[in-house]
Formats: C-alpha cells, structure tokens, sequence
C-alpha cells in the first residue's frame, strides 16, 4: 500500500474518530454540568450522565459518578415508568461508560494521527 493511500485512509478515520469524541463530550456535558443539555427528560426533570436537572435549571443535583436517579424515582410516581427499577439502576449505573469511551477515542485518535504521519515520512 502506498504512504499516500494509508494517509488518506488515516485520515478519513480520525475526522470519524472526531466526530464521536465530540458526540461522547456533548453526551458527557449533560444536565446538571449544562442544564439546557439533557439525555432525557420526564415529568419536569432533565437527566444526564452526572445528574439531573428541573425543566427550568433552578434546581440541580451535585454532578456525581452516581447520583442514583433510581431511587429519586422511586419516591415518586413508580407506576408511569416504563422501565423497572432495577433497569433504571443499571442504566443509571452505565452511564459511567461514556467519559471512559471518550477518553478511549481520544487515545486511539492520538494513535491514529501519529500513524498517519509515521506512514506518510
């Protein structure tokens, strides 16, 4: 294979290695970092990966690795949700996935770049 092919092919993949990592960050700055950003939102709360939000952003949760939005939950109207509270735990619980894979990218993008240019010298 050609240095110049191999270029353009690194290069192709690290503008899409970009493009996830700025789609992982933004899912990452969810409420209550940016309370206008959320991953979902029900019965007036916003929630994102580190917290939770009211619809109107006055009333914030401390952002925290796990801030146990199950359990908020289930002091309230547990009948309306669509999922039970042991999925909602876990889900809650997952999230932690995302600044992990975000930093994966990020590294795998360095290595991706460096590569590009050590085939094209």
């Amino acid at each position: 294979m050609s240095y110049t092919k191999a270029f353009s092919i690194s290069a192709v993949i690290t503008v899409l290695q970009f493009a996830s990592m700025a789609a992982l960050i933004i899912a990452c700055v969810t409420a209550p970092v940016f309370h206008q950003i959320s991953l979902s939102s029900y019965n007036g709360y916003r929630y994102g990966v580190f917290g939770y939000c009211t619809d109107e952003g006055s009333n914030c949760s401390k952002a925290s690795a796990n801030y146990n939005a199950y359990s908020f939950q289930n002091l309230r109207n547990e009948d309306t949700w669509k999922m039970a509270s042991n999925a909602r735990k876990t889900l809650s619980e997952l999230l932690l996935v995302l600044p992990v894979s975000a930093g994966v990218v990020f590294i795998s993008m360095v290595f991706n770049i460096a590569y590009g240019f050590i085939s094209s010298g």
